[in-house]
């Protein structure tokens, strides 16, 4: 069985991908006809959910970690430092970090998805081997080199 990520060649009674470590439990069930097409339907449309959530939870986080970061500098102008200024300097710096993260792990899985797509669209192409293989290549060289015979 070959990898849909990285279309690396498995056996077939492996559970993981070799190289990517992609799970392959999934695609033996699907081959083997074993999952329904609704199953896979709506597995789909979770990780689609799924991924406007991050982007949706990025963008929320950058947006407070700024408001946080805004008061807390306010706050100290006004009153100088103190444990509750400390205290909303750190929470928007992880409100800034946690942003930061979903947003990366958003951009993956869309890098991932459009990967994906383009497998998808091509059909399978690039798992095809090449038209001249490395045999053809090496029998074409040992014609050349051997000797006509004469008639």
């Amino acid at each position: 069985m070959y990898c849909p990520r990285c279309a690396a060649q498995n056996n077939d009674d492996v559970k993981y991908c070799r190289a990517c470590g992609e799970n392959l439990s999934v695609v033996a069930l699907v081959l083997e006809k074993r999952l329904p097409a609704r199953l896979i339907t709506r597995l789909d449309s979770y990780l689609e959910w799924k991924d406007e959530r991050l982007r949706r939870d990025s963008i929320v986080s950058g947006v407070s970690g700024a408001v946080f970061l805004f008061l807390s500098l306010f706050h100290l102008v006004r009153e100088g430092l103190s444990f509750t200024v400390g205290f909303t300097f750190v929470f928007a710096l992880a409100l800034f970090f946690w942003g930061g993260w979903y947003y990366l792990v958003y951009r993956r899985a869309l890098s991932a998805a459009g990967r994906r797509a383009a497998l998808a669209e091509a059909g399978g192409a690039e798992l095809q081997p090449p038209r001249d293989s490395v045999t053809e290549g090496t029998t074409k060289h040992l014609d050349a080199a051997r000797p006509r015979e004469k008639s």
